[in-house]
């Protein structure tokens, strides 16, 4: 081989060799990406599913807070003048700051007393 030739063996060689080691590296570059995108949407969707299951037992408390109180309403009243007057005692029980209005501090703190006294 003479001074100034190229060899085209080893050229093949080495353009080969960065060929294959740059698309190693990409596909190993791409497992990892979608390695990390699949975590973060399955923790995204945990994260929902916690949220969903939250806000149902919150649902299901309050729930399950209302149902004895609203069933005393309608077992006890014996007329609609009756009933409007213990919605009104009720109210004004809830009323603790007597604004003429329930917060929802108010309210809340209101049912967690009738449960504690009704268990």
């Amino acid at each position: 081989m003479q001074e100034g030739e190229l060899n085209f063996g080893a050229a093949c060689f080495v353009i080969s060799y960065v060929i294959v080691a740059m698309w190693t590296v990409l596909q190993v570059t791409v497992a990892v990406l979608l390695d990390k995108f699949i975590n973060a949407s399955m923790q995204l969707e945990a994260e929902e599913r916690a949220k969903r299951r939250e806000a149902k037992d919150s649902h299901n408390l309050l729930r399950s807070t209302m149902v004895p109180l609203l069933a005393r309403l309608t077992k006890d009243y014996i007329n609609d003048t009756d009933l409007g007057h213990m919605l009104r005692n009720l109210f004004q029980m809830l009323d603790t700051n007597f604004s003429g209005s329930l917060s929802c501090l108010e309210f809340c703190s209101g049912i967690r007393k009738l449960v504690s006294q009704t268990d």
